[in-house]
């Protein structure tokens, strides 16, 4: 929970041309604590140049019991695209990607919302959505 702003955010860096990010959805938008859910999302070189770009999947929970980071990475795909093409792509949510470390020093997965976000930096967060997790608790 600090305040401040890195000079160059995680995931920061240049391009010769421009990506465009759209239409994110859930394969489903509510699941158990032990279900994997894949989010898609399609990527769009809007630029006149080939070029590379590495989206980002960062996930937050949204009400935790204990503090958490305010971004967690939790994937990463390089992609090439030529100018003008696009792409649906997708990252699968894992439960492992949900868990937190309680109390007891046991991994779980609380129930609750969480935040999905797409982006092609931690700064430049480009698409959001939701995901519910049910009321089973999970533990390893």
């Amino acid at each position: 929970n600090l305040t401040g702003r890195p000079l160059f955010a995680f995931g920061f860096g240049l391009s010769y041309t421009n990506f465009t990010y759209e239409n994110i959805r859930l394969e489903k938008t509510t699941i158990g604590a032990n279900e994997t859910v894949k989010v898609f999302f399609n990527l769009t070189n809007s630029g006149k140049t080939n070029g590379e770009e590495v989206p980002q999947l960062y996930i937050k929970d949204n009400f935790s019991s204990l503090s958490q980071p305010v971004l967690a990475l939790k994937g990463f795909k390089r992609v090439l695209l030529k100018a003008g093409e696009s792409r649906e792509l997708n990252f699968e949510i894992t439960p492992q990607a949900l868990q937190l470390l309680n109390k007891e020093m046991k991994w779980v997965v609380e129930p609750g919302e969480f935040s999905v976000m797409i982006g092609a930096s931690s700064a430049d967060i480009r698409l959001r959505t939701v995901l519910t997790v049910g009321d089973t608790a999970s533990e390893k």
